[in-house]
C-alpha cells in the first residue's frame, strides 16, 4: 500500500500503480513479491520480473506491468526515491498505530 501512496508523491502515478496491482498482482506465485512489484511497475510505467537465473537455473516468472517507458537509470532513480518515501509512509503509519494503542 505504501508504494502506491509513494507513487502519488514521487511520480504522480498512483492510479497506474493501483491498476497494475489489480491486473498483475496475482500473476506472481508469491503475494509478497507480486503485489509490490506490480505496484512499482505501475508507478514507473515499466515492465518488471520475467525470466531469471537462480543458481544457474532458468526460472520462468510472469511479466508485471507494461512497457511504456524505458527501464534505465531514470527508472532506477525513481524506484529508489519511491522506496524511501514508501518506507517513511510505512514508518509513520506504524508510529500512529503504536501511539493509538499506547494512548487508548
Amino acid at each position: 500500500m505504501a508504494i502506491r501512496f509513494a507513487a502519488a508523491i514521487v511520480t504522480g502515478r498512483m492510479r497506474k500503480s493501483i491498476s497494475t496491482v489489480l491486473a498483475d498482482g496475482t500473476k506472481h506465485e508469491s503475494p509478497n513479491a507480486g503485489y509490490p512489484e506490480a505496484a512499482m511497475a505501475g508507478a514507473l510505467e515499466v515492465e518488471l520480473d520475467g525470466d531469471a537465473f537462480y543458481a544457474g537455473e532458468l526460472v520462468h516468472h510472469p511479466r508485471l506491468g507494461r512497457v511504456e517507458m524505458p527501464l534505465g537509470l531514470d527508472a532506477l532513480h525513481s524506484a529508489r526515491i519511491i522506496m524511501w518515501v514508501a518506507s517513511a509512509i510505512a514508518l509513520a503509519l506504524m508510529l500512529l498505530l503504536r501511539a493509538s494503542i499506547f494512548f487508548a
